[in-house]
């Protein structure tokens, strides 16, 4: 309870003056209704035996919240004098907190006369009479000056703390919110068209277009369980016409109307509230007439209402009006304003019986209201809704026509955000929210409130849909250099040589005698020119380079053979000791082609594998280097031939590649890699036997010391069984007896739409489809094995008799097996070309081979590996979307380790094109999103899956959502909103309003405050 100032002031004042500043704190405790309130029993025995003096108590009624609208205070009394009836003074709307008002007693009152209840009229809109006054009885003269003196007092108080409240969000209000929501660099909404509520009886947006079906849409027939009560038009009525939010009708002539056939849910109840409302523009020539009408006669007191614009009287051409009769008595309001013809204006008239009153409002601003009076009955009758002047003489355009069966006194969002609204979204946005899900979730909640039946409707989901990805590796390679461009191996442009590749002065441990001399018919070799050659000085030799630059070179002539047969490849210099270059330690070549021209050769050279290369211009050679590499190289004799480098039991010859000289110290050893096993056997200058073992890999190393220093190579072997045995079984590493659980268990994400059919000429397949159905992995074994049957010249066809069986081991039933046999080939050989041929695990069986594969990718991405700058490339995905299912998403991706750069015409189709763009390796992604949940990097908003399948989100929580979204989704992370987006009524099929702009954050707009005007400042 809120102290008088005069109260406050008395307790200042010395003894003598007690008696005189006295006062009496009633007590109001609530009453039946929030409109009534009780007075708690009092006396002033308290003060007479103090004083010795009688009481002359005058009583002052106080305000303890803002007054929203006229109210009357009626206080009841008892005692003598009370047989007048009670007390009554009316407070207008509008009146602050802390203003007061002394209570006229009826004469006759005495000492003994109290106040025994207090009745407002209308009941406050929220909370109860109790909680909005406070009365004290002043007992003397002395008290009654003081209240004179100070009541201003009392008034600027709370205006006062009202003025410091706008600080705080959680009591500014107008202006003060703005300033707030700047600030946070969040406005509030715009004024926008009405959604749906439940309290909606009938919503008109009236834009519809001419010749739609219905004429006149009413958008609650578009809701669950409610039947729309479209409308007709006739006369000069003209849709499509500019409006306050898009388009709206014109009623062009005194017969243009809207007809909406009558309905009970038109009427309006003998408890029943209402609010009649719309927008309006009259034209300059608009005269007296109806806009809004369900009334059997306008001209009679029968029930019904009426809302239209005249004189009526008043002397304010265009002035509003509203009627509302029950048959009995009519109720009749006027806004005394003309309403403008340059500018929509809003009105509405609201029925509230809780309150007994009529209020006529004009843009959100009541301007007139009466009491019902009597027992005001009910609205009704089999008159239809009129929409228009229907015969009067009103011109104009009329929108948002809306009609609800609750008392409104906020007309959001059609005026704006209201503060109640924009302050809650305010809250949000005033401190930091790490955005998981479960936040998000939190906060969507609190915010839009019951959806349903429930006060925690949103899920937000984060369980990404299952992705099942392939991914290929494609080189995008130069068609020509430039001259003075340079390249490295990972196609970088503007690089240095020392940075890429090195200098001669990085090679310590570099000596001559281990430089290769390279021979190749197809390869010319300039001479170098005479020169005089110091002691102990090697001439330069165009057959002369290191081991690291031989393979690169092989591949170039290859290269420059296959594109110009006609054409030879020249070195014009190798190895070169006054070289200033890599041409000095052998690391580089100067090339000519005698018919390609420079720049395409030195896009050949990159492609062949040299580490840097350098165009020049058009008269000299392309310049071509090498990293630092081993020296050395290990050759075997005879060189291994298919998969595998030799069988268990056999032997080979190891030499070093280049020839050493007789002055070098060799040592050969072997490195254990796994199961493989062999053993080593020095022989004469340099050279060694090396006998296979088990199977599996194998290490060899050699050694080469000269000179104090020593160099090493390495080379590993892959020693493959030359047969199995009848029960045998080995895993691809070459480990014998090792059980098929070496290639792993079944893989939870299989699906049988993944597998692919495999299709050979050189296999037989049987009747069963089945026997073709492999992974994509276990195709490519397949096709290995083929192949190796086919370089040892086996005569016949594979056999597979087993593949795919849903019905068999655990990976028979995902594709991952096979079996098979050949009439031309042993068993046991049989299984030792599918070890050679990669497969995980490998089993005899009898006559048949048991093949068991790892799991590897579901998906594969089939295409050319390399790809030209500026040229494309077609791709396609293994299987295809067709394959998989229509409900299956296919996103293409791609990526690069370093410099190279492509783009797609499509990223969602099964073949799409792939262009080079920058030179450089690219991965390539497909992946296939199963499932309904959300891809990876999304999450899903939606609603709880318990709540109805018609449930309906409102358009003004759809809205509320999004903004949260925008603003407070985290970054790099997709929000989808289709589950919630297709239960809003009013966006259904509308693109455009799926995301509105005014939900979007404006955290960089930075312009300043909203302006301050006369009507915004508080």
């Amino acid at each position: 309870m809120s102290t008088l100032t005069a109260v406050r002031m008395a307790r200042h004042l010395t003894t003598p003056f007690g008696r005189g500043a006295d006062s009496l704190a009633l007590t109001l405790l609530p009453g039946s209704d929030p409109a009534a309130a009780r007075i708690a029993p009092y006396d002033f025995r308290d003060h007479r035996a103090t004083f010795g003096h009688p009481a002359e108590p005058t009583y002052v009624l106080a305000l303890l919240r803002d007054c929203e609208r006229d109210t009357v205070v009626a206080l009841e009394l008892a005692g003598p004098g009370s047989a007048g009836g009670p007390v009554s003074l009316t407070v207008a709307a509008g009146t602050r907190a802390g203003t007061s008002y002394p209570l006229r007693l009826p004469d006759g009152t005495t000492e003994d006369t109290t106040l025994t209840g207090l009745v407002t009229t209308p009941a406050p809109a929220d909370g109860s009479a109790a909680e909005r006054w406070s009365l004290t009885a002043l007992l003397g003269t002395t008290g009654k000056l003081l209240w004179a003196l100070g009541a201003e007092r009392d008034q600027l108080r709370h205006q006062l703390a009202r003025t410091l409240g706008q600080r705080h969000l959680s009591r500014a209000t107008g202006a003060s919110l703005d300033l707030i929501g700047a600030d946070l660099g969040v406005p509030r909404f715009p004024p926008l068209p009405y959604g749906y509520d439940e309290h909606v009886i009938a919503l008109y947006h009236l834009d519809d277009e001419a010749g739609a079906d219905p004429q006149v849409e009413d958008l609650t027939g578009r809701y669950p369980g409610r039947t729309g009560h479209h409308g007709t038009i006739s006369g000069p009525v003209q849709p499509g016409s500019p409006s306050r939010y898009g388009r709206a009708f014109r009623f062009a002539g005194p017969a243009a109307v809207v007809t909406v056939e009558s309905s009970p849910d038109f009427d309006i109840g003998p408890t029943a509230d209402a609010t009649v409302e719309c927008f309006v523009r009259p034209d300059p020539g608009s005269s007296d007439g109806l806009l809004l009408t369900r009334h059997p006669d306008p001209a009679t007191g029968l029930a019904g209402w009426v809302l239209g614009t005249g004189d009526f009287g008043r002397g304010l051409p265009g002035n509003l009006r509203f009627a509302v009769g029950d048959g009995t008595s009519t109720v009749e309001l006027f806004a005394d304003l003309s309403l403008p013809t340059d500018r929509f204006s809003h009105v509405a008239a609201v029925l509230d019986r809780g309150a007994g009153l009529v209020t006529l409002y004009v843009d959100g601003k009541p301007r007139d209201h009466k009491p019902l009076g009597r027992p005001f009955g009910a609205v009704g009758g089999t008159a239809p809704l009129l929409i228009g002047p229907a015969g009067s003489g009103f011109l104009g355009t009329i929108d948002e026509v809306r009609l609800s069966s609750v008392a409104r006194t906020d007309f959001f969002p059609v005026l704006g955000e209201s503060d109640e609204h924009y302050g809650r979204r305010l809250r949000i946005f005033r401190r930091w929210i790490l955005p998981t899900p479960a936040n998000l979730t939190e906060v969507l909640n609190t915010a839009v409130g019951r959806i349903g039946s429930t006060d925690h409707p949103l899920v937000v989901d984060d369980a990404n849909r299952r992705v099942l990805r392939g991914t290929r590796v494609v080189t995008v390679v130069p068609v020509g250099l430039l001259p003075g461009e340079v390249i490295d191996r990972d196609g970088r442009r503007r690089v240095a040589e020392a940075d890429t590749v090195g200098t001669a002065a990085d090679e310590e441990l570099f000596d001559p005698v281990y430089l290769l001399r390279h021979e190749r018919a197809d390869v010319d070799y300039t001479p170098p020119p005479p020169r005089d050659v110091r002691p102990y000085e090697l001439p330069p030799d165009p057959h002369r380079l290191q081991l690291v630059v031989a393979d690169p070179l092989d591949r170039l002539a290859d290269l420059a053979a296959a594109e110009a047969p006609a054409g030879r490849l020249r070195v014009e210099s190798a190895f070169d000791p006054r070289a200033d270059d890599l041409r000095a330690t052998g690391r580089a070549l100067m090339l000519r082609h005698s018919t390609l021209p420079p720049g395409r050769l030195a896009a050949l050279a990159h492609r062949a594998g040299f580490d840097f290369v350098r165009c020049p211009g058009d008269a000299d050679p392309v310049y071509a280097a090498c990293a630092v590499g081993d020296h050395l190289g290990i050759d075997l004799t005879p060189p291994g031939a298919g998969p595998t480098d030799l069988t268990a039991g056999s032997a080979v010859q190891l030499a070093v590649r280049p020839a050493l000289p007789a002055d070098a110290f060799v040592r050969w050893l072997t490195v254990p890699c796994g199961p493989g096993r062999a053993t080593v056997t020095e022989g004469p200058a340099g050279t060694a036997t090396l006998r296979a073992g088990d199977p599996g890999g194998v290490v060899v190393k050699v050694d080469v010391s000269r000179g104090g220093h020593t160099l090493s190579a390495t080379r590993t072997l892959r020693v493959g069984p030359a047969d199995l045995a009848d029960g045998g079984q080995i895993a691809a590493d070459g480990t014998l007896g090792a059980p098929v659980d070496v290639v792993g268990g079944p893989d939870p994400a299989f699906d049988p739409v993944f597998l692919t059919r495999h299709d050979d000429p050189r296999a037989v397949y049987g009747t069963d489809p089945n026997h073709r159905l492999v992974q994509h992995g276990v195709a490519e074994r397949l096709d290995a094995l083929l192949g190796e049957l086919d370089r040892q010249q086996i005569v016949g066809k594979l056999n597979v008799v087993g593949a795919f069986d849903p019905a068999g081991d655990e990976l028979a039933a995902q594709g991952r097996g096979l079996t098979v046999r050949h009439r031309g080939l042993p068993p046991g050989r049989l299984a030792a070309a599918a070890h050679a041929a990669g497969f995980g695990h490998v089993r005899r069986a009898g006559s048949d081979v048991v093949l068991r594969h790892t799991a590897q990718p579901l998906v594969a991405v089939a295409g050319p590996d390399t790809v030209d700058e500026g040229e494309s490339v077609d791709l396609r995905v293994v299987p295809p979307p067709a394959a998989v299912g229509a409900d299956t998403r296919l996103d293409w991706a791609s990526g690069a380790p370093a410099n190279g750069l492509t783009s797609w015409s499509t990223t969602t189709q099964p073949t799409p094109r792939l262009t080079g763009v920058r030179a450089g390796a690219v991965w390539v992604q497909a992946a296939y999103l199963l499932g309904d949940g959300p891809a990876p990097y999304t999450f899903e908003v939606r609603l709880r899956p318990e709540l109805p399948a018609d449930t309906v989100i409102s358009k003004d929580q759809y809205d509320l959502i999004m903004n949260i979204l925008n603003a407070l989704h985290p970054i790099g992370v997709e929000v989808s909103t289709r589950a919630i987006r297709e239960r809003v009524i009013e966006i259904r099929g509308e693109a455009l309003a799926a995301n509105p702009d005014h939900t979007f954050p404006k955290f960089r707009v930075r312009s300043g405050s909203p302006r301050r005007t006369k009507e915004t400042s508080p």
